[in-house]
């Protein structure tokens, strides 16, 4: 959103749903940002384009912008390499990366390896760059790499390159404990993949992993997937009662004739991984976000696992809040910089759960909170769901008709008992 005439054109969306919705908008968000939510939401909810004569259309790469004046982009290829146990024989074309610096990155700097967001059915490497210039500027080097999508590509293809990425940077001299793993979205749900199966396959692991909103849970069994009031701000439209079968990205992304079967494989949806022995985690939510609930979970369950996780929770932010230029992506860009250094520097990181404040002057507060209190918001808002769409509810608990089937891994995180 640098361009001028891009925020006037979300400015100029964001007064008509500001008039015209009866959505109860956080007071802090801007004409821009209730632009652009909007049509971000319209966007994802349309069906892709369906294949003609068994081929996808090709894909049309949006021409990024130039960077600041102090950040060098490099283009590198990244050789493909087999992933053991699950894909034997990668294909021989390289992966295109890019490497995101500043004149104080040098041989010896921490290197973070970003995964994009977008569902895995769109997105592309440059979507990383707004996130990591200040981790540029403060000598720290990104490589953001351009995984492949569905429907073209189904799992493990996406997880195969982010472990090709890894094993990149590992040959190229970059020592795992200089090394953060990161992403939002569906890249932060591919970054804690690429985590499980490095610990599962004995591969050093790296240093800490940090991700944005990480969409963890692909049984589509998230509570606030089903919430109105609040969530009904977010870009991610809420999950209808019915649906086309195959139309969701998380079956394209596992292959429509697979879903049933993989949706809870840990490497598709890490949510339901029951190991311990991850490196430090921290991970950004906000209460407006569809998949604040499995962030939740997510955290809890590994809290629980005994793995150090850092939980933020920042009030009236939609998912990957980042995207929007705000008080609250500026706290959170500078506590992404201080977890990086801390985990690369070899220092201890304590467990903790935050949460940050959304002020319309002055700066963010943040507040330490234990993680019973976290366990106690994940409990109202499974109420609240069970109230909502009891279908949905209902849908994932029994596993019926292929999907859903993950509401136990929120029952234990949340410690309630159901009736």
């Amino acid at each position: 959103m640098d361009s001028p005439i891009v925020r006037a054109v979300f400015s100029f969306v964001g007064v008509f749903v500001w008039i015209g919705t009866d959505k109860k908008y956080p007071k802090t968000w801007n004409l821009q940002r209730l632009g652009f939510s909007w049509l971000v939401k319209r966007l994802l909810s349309q069906p892709s384009p369906p294949p003609v004569d068994g081929k996808y259309p090709p894909r049309q790469k949006r021409r990024a912008p130039a960077p600041p004046h102090d950040i060098t982009i490099e283009q590198v290829l990244v050789p493909r390499v087999a992933l053991p146990g699950l894909d034997k024989n990668p294909i021989a074309e390289p992966m295109e990366a890019e490497w995101i610096a500043s004149a104080k990155c040098n041989d010896a700097s921490p290197v973070v390896l970003w995964s994009h967001g977008g569902a895995y059915v769109v997105g592309e490497k440059e979507m990383a760059r707004q996130h990591v210039y200040g981790l540029a500027r403060a000598g720290i080097k990104t490589l953001s790499i351009e995984y492949r999508l569905a429907p073209e590509n189904t799992y493990p293809d996406a997880l195969l390159d982010a472990y090709s990425g890894y094993q990149y940077l590992l040959k190229q001299g970059v020592k795992p404990e200089r090394i953060v793993i990161a992403g939002e979205s569906a890249g932060g749900g591919l970054t804690l993949s690429l985590a499980i199966y490095l610990r599962d396959h004995g591969v050093q692991l790296p240093a800490g992993i940090t991700v944005f909103s990480p969409w963890v849970d692909l049984t589509h069994s998230t509570p606030t997937m089903y919430i109105a009031h609040e969530f009904a701000c977010d870009i991610l439209p809420q999950l209808p009662k019915e649906g086309r079968a195959g139309a969701h990205p998380a079956a394209k992304y596992t292959g429509v004739d697979k879903y049933a079967e993989r949706r809870m494989v840990p490497t598709v949806s890490p949510l339901f991984d029951g190991e311990k022995g991850l490196p430090p985690q921290l991970i950004t939510t906000g209460t407006h976000d569809r998949l604040l609930a499995e962030s939740i979970a997510y955290a809890l369950t590994r809290q629980d696992r005994g793995d150090v996780v850092q939980l933020e929770i920042y009030e009236n932010q939609p998912h990957v809040f980042q995207l929007f230029d705000c008080k609250p992506t500026q706290t959170s860009y500078a506590r992404l910089l201080e977890f990086v250094t801390t985990v690369t520097e070899g220092k201890d990181v304590q467990p903790s759960a935050t949460e940050l404040s959304d002020p319309r002057s002055g700066p963010v507060i943040a507040t330490s909170v234990p993680f019973s209190n976290i366990r106690d918001r994940l409990a109202k808002l499974m109420e609240r769901a069970t109230k909502d769409a009891p279908w949905a509810v209902e849908r994932a608990k029994s596993g019926e008709g292929g999907s859903g089937g993950g509401w136990k891994v929120y029952v234990e995180a949340a410690g309630v008992k159901e009736k």
